[in-house]
């Protein structure tokens, strides 16, 4: 099987597979640069910390870093992935690119200046996990890209469970308002001595942007419901 594929693969076993901790990751981390190994430790960082995949890494180049996002075509050409590198991964990597003198191609190279192999990246991991005392069927490729994959889904269900608490509290309790100089909320208003006027302009503005902060929030629910359903 080619070794782009092989992460596709990899990935489909992986529910059978441990899962990487994230102490152990940073353990990995914390190992990679004690044993003074730049490469492997930006490596670990990159597929563990910013969703790059190991297929992908080709297209990590001087200028995807640089910029600060990488955009993968797939396959079928039909989709864009974009990865967006977090700064503190982004300023290593341009400090590790200076010291490397490396001024175009992938940024992950073996030493004859051709895109780092999956053979080489796995082997160089392992020998960090070893020294980490970290298991060596957790210390690989895939367990990295399971960690980055659950930390994400982690936030995304947070999020949306957040956004969920403030749509039910804003259609329950609605949005303060400022109306005639003054700051109202539904509370207030059924407690106020004011005109017919002033009640009804009042009670229109509280609906009106009750109703605009829900709408948008449940936009934004939607939105993380369909990535988490797109990645189920």
């Amino acid at each position: 099987q080619p070794e782009w594929q092989m992460d596709d693969f990899h990935r489909d076993l992986g529910k059978d597979h441990p899962q990487l901790t994230r102490e152990e990751y940073l353990q990995l981390l914390s190992t990679a640069r004690q044993m003074g190994k730049e490469q492997t430790y930006l490596l670990i960082k990159t597929v563990g910390g910013a969703g790059v995949r190991m297929r992908e890494l080709p297209e990590l180049t001087v200028n995807a870093v640089e910029q600060g996002t990488l955009c993968i075509r797939a396959a079928n050409d039909t989709r864009t992935r974009k990865v967006s590198i977090p700064a503190c991964l982004q300023k290593e990597l341009l400090n590790f690119i200076h010291r490397r003198k490396i001024t175009q191609g992938p940024v992950f190279q073996s030493q004859n200046g051709t895109p780092l192999s999956r053979v080489v990246a796995h082997r160089n991991i392992r020998g960090v996990g070893r020294n980490a005392k970290v298991p060596e069927n957790k210390a690989n490729l895939r367990c990295l890209s399971q960690l980055y994959d659950n930390t994400q889904a982690d936030i995304r269900a947070n999020a949306a469970l957040l956004f969920q608490r403030a749509y039910d509290q804003i259609m329950e309790q609605g949005v303060p308002v400022s109306v005639e100089g003054r700051i109202w909320t539904a509370e207030d208003l059924e407690s106020a001595q004011v005109d017919g006027g002033t009640y009804q302009a009042v009670r229109e503005a509280l609906a009106a942007e009750r109703y605009r902060a829900a709408g948008e929030l449940y936009l934004q629910l939607v939105r993380l419901r369909t990535a988490q359903a797109l990645r189920a």
